[in-house]
């Protein structure tokens, strides 16, 4: 058994590392333990042929301060991905393809379109970004999809398929899978309809989004085991045991379980989690997304660097000028990557032989199964409330669990917050009783 610590943080995610880094800048000692080899989560960068290629969590956003700050301070780029700016997209919303910049939707269209845009705009700004559960009209948005309100609101054709994409996207769920009220939280909390499925995009890290991960790893002055699954977490009341086959444990003063909820719920606790808690470890799950990379040996040639809708790929976009990406979502990551590779060289007219590809299923990963926690109808009031509390001695830290979910910028956010709070409650423990 290692050195006692001040907090043992499970997994090496950016909500860990933020998490470790913020508590050994207020004094506190760490250790991190992570079951991948390693670090960053659902981030993974990687270079070809001195090309960077993202074959997890990408894009942030200019209103994303958490994820621009920390990337200043360690000495990373910021710049603008394909969904800056006025370049024309490729709609595939409504049957066919359309290259514009701006979506083809047919003047009968429109006005049902834009009164559910308005709509949208006004729900969501009674929507608190904290705690979407306590919005006066919660429980009745909540127990609609985002598909039954499209229907509600007579939006169809084009404009449907634009909506739907979009959000299903995002979500990495049919729409008929998403609860509306989380639609209403996205919305407000990036401050409009545009920032949510556009501007929130418009940013990346050059050298790579892993490098965030990588960098406050190398600055911390605690410990970090990789490749080490974490089983069970037991507490008596002063302190923390976290157990790890073969027979390893880490004793602390506390614990940050810094794991998505699609894991979190296999660890073994001790006491028990509450019955609330287990409840949402049981019914919350991932959605499913396939993220695709093809380098060229040649710049690509094509006006359009972005592709909305249609299948297979709902979703692609270039990296500069040689790396095309493409994002299939629901039903249709499940497809063989030689289509969807064959939709993406259709898309931005790859020529063969192409120098690299890869393609990374999400859902089959075994340490995240899945890609983002998607609330389905009803799930945001009944399980969203539960999702920070404390259990003892041990919290709880995640982009899941963050008021930005579930943006590179979430995990940040909950990382500080949580490491924030554990600051002031181990103070206040180490204060001699007079």
């Amino acid at each position: 058994m290692a050195d006692v610590v001040d907090v043992v943080v499970v997994g090496a995610g950016l909500a860990g590392l933020s998490a470790a880094w913020n508590l050994e800048q207020a004094g506190l000692t760490t250790l991190t333990v992570e079951a991948s080899d390693e670090v960053g989560g659902h981030t993974r960068s990687r270079v070809v042929d001195g090309e960077v290629v993202e074959l997890g969590a990408e894009n942030f956003g200019p209103h994303h301060h958490h994820v621009r700050g920390l990337a200043r301070q360690l000495g990373l780029t910021v710049r603008t991905s394909a969904f800056h700016g006025v370049a024309p997209v490729m709609w595939r919303t409504g049957g066919g393809a359309r290259v514009s910049r701006v979506p083809g939707i047919r003047p009968s269209e429109a006005p049902a379109a834009l009164r559910a845009l308005r709509e949208l705009k006004r729900m969501a700004g009674g929507v608190p970004p904290v705690a979407p559960w306590t919005a006066p009209r919660a429980a009745e948005l909540d127990e609609q999809s985002w598909s039954s309100w499209l229907d509600r609101m007579h939006v169809h054709g084009h404009a449907r398929g634009l909506l739907d994409s979009g959000f299903a996207s995002f979500s990495t769920v049919p729409a008929d899978r998403l609860s509306l009220l989380q639609v209403a939280w996205w919305v407000h909390r990036a401050g409009g309809i545009l920032p949510t499925l556009r501007d929130g995009l418009s940013l990346q890290i050059a050298e790579g989004t892993q490098q965030l991960s990588i960098r406050l790893r190398e600055r911390l002055r605690g410990q970090v085991v990789l490749g080490t699954p974490v089983n069970r977490v037991v507490q008596d009341g002063e302190k923390v045991a976290v157990h790890a086959d073969p027979h390893q444990c880490w004793e602390a003063r506390a614990a940050v379980v810094a794991v998505p909820v699609s894991k979190a719920g296999s660890l073994e606790f001790d006491p028990p989690l509450d019955p609330q808690q287990q409840a949402l470890y049981g019914a919350l799950r991932f959605g499913r997304a396939t993220k695709l990379i093809a380098v060229s040996q040649e710049p690509v040639e094509v006006k359009h660097r972005v592709l909305i809708g249609g299948a297979p790929l709902p979703a692609a976009w270039l990296r500069g000028r040689r790396v095309a990406t493409g994002f299939a979502t629901g039903d249709s990551a499940d497809l063989d990557v030689q289509v969807l590779f064959e939709d993406l060289a259709d898309v931005f007219e790859l020529k063969r032989p192409r120098l690299y590809t890869e393609a990374k299923r999400w859902a089959a990963d075994p340490l995240s199964e899945g890609s983002y926690l998607a609330f389905a109808p009803g799930q945001l009031t009944a399980h969203g409330p539960h999702l920070k509390r404390p259990h003892g001695l041990v919290h709880f830290a995640g982009a899941d669990r963050s008021s930005w979910h579930p943006d590179l910028e979430g995990a940040i956010e909950n990382g500080y917050q949580v490491a924030d709070a554990l600051v002031r409650r181990l103070a206040k423990s180490a204060q001699p009783v007079i």
